[in-house]
């Protein structure tokens, strides 16, 4: 999954909080993260994704509940997905834009 999609997802996620009254317990956490990464995965990707295609890879969640899932997060949201190029900057700034690169090559496997 790319930095863009998880980005998003935050973004969406916080606008879910804000627009939906929902907060995050420990009960919902998975579906809304789950949700979130859905929706933005298709809003960002070249390629499509279908529902069934999250349901088949992660087996997390069955095909009606992510379609129920999707439905209910969109219409918490205001089916407001556009995210601006000066919000999503601000987003990237505070969350990605800041942090040093992960070197990998050093990394010692226990």
């Amino acid at each position: 999954m790319s930095n863009e999609v998880c980005l998003l997802s935050f973004i969406f996620i916080e606008r879910l909080l804000k627009k939906g009254g929902v907060q995050l317990l420990t009960i919902n956490w998975r579906p809304v993260i789950y949700s979130a990464m859905l929706i933005a995965t298709k809003y960002w990707e070249d390629y499509y994704f279908w529902n069934v295609d999250f349901v088949e890879l992660l087996k997390l969640y069955p095909v009606q509940a992510t379609n129920r899932m999707e439905s209910t997060f969109l219409a918490l949201c205001g089916y407001e997905l556009y995210v601006s190029e000066k919000l999503y900057e601000r987003y990237y700034k505070k969350i990605i834009g800041n942090r040093p690169p992960i070197n990998f090559a050093n990394f010692e496997y226990v």
